[in-house]
């Protein structure tokens, strides 16, 4: 559940090591969730620079299958994390958030159901045209780049999977030196 974009950091770029201990985590539950929010992005992009409005990278948004939510618990635990009360809890046993420290806070925000995937590079990602429905409810970073470019993409009938505008799609807007 990433914060509200802001375009006055449309230069700045994501902390690598802490992009890289991000994925590293999510490769660990990667037989275990779907990836969704500024990680499925990620995943779809093609090689691209970490800017912080073209996806969200606060969090880790996965969705896990009811049925192997215990296992996912139970290798949570295993790797250290612990249950974070939010905001967002409620009874309906659909949301909940699970942190640990590495250097930083690294934080999954865990939604109970299935939903349409794909796999890419070896990592579940929400189905792009479901994902982009998920902006209206569940994730709250639309204003991304990527999320932009992957709206016009699918209402054109194109695939956003690695096309080049899900990182450049704010480019026309947001200039940036060496912008891939």
């Amino acid at each position: 559940m990433g914060a509200p974009h802001n375009p006055l950091r449309a230069n700045e770029t994501w902390d690598l090591d802490r992009i890289q201990a991000q994925e590293a985590e999510i490769r660990q539950f990667k037989d275990l969730f779907t990836v969704s929010g500024g990680w499925a992005w990620h995943f779809m992009s093609p090689p691209h620079t970490e800017y912080k409005t073209q996806h969200d990278h606060k969090d880790i948004d996965a969705f896990v299958l009811p049925e192997r939510f215990a296992e996912f618990v139970e290798r949570a635990k295993l790797l250290g994390y612990e249950r974070a009360l939010t905001l967002h809890d409620d009874p309906s046993g659909v949301f909940y958030r699970y942190t640990k420290f590495l250097r930083s806070k690294i934080v999954l925000d865990i939604y109970v159901q299935e939903v349409p995937s794909r796999e890419i590079d070896g990592i579940l990602v929400v189905n792009p045209p479901y994902l982009l429905k998920l902006y209206e409810s569940t994730h709250s970073s639309k204003e991304c780049w990527a999320v932009q470019a992957a709206l016009k993409l699918v209402a054109d009938g194109v695939d956003p999977v690695r096309h080049p505008a899900l990182v450049r799609g704010g480019t026309r807007h947001h200039p940036t030196k060496g912008h891939p």
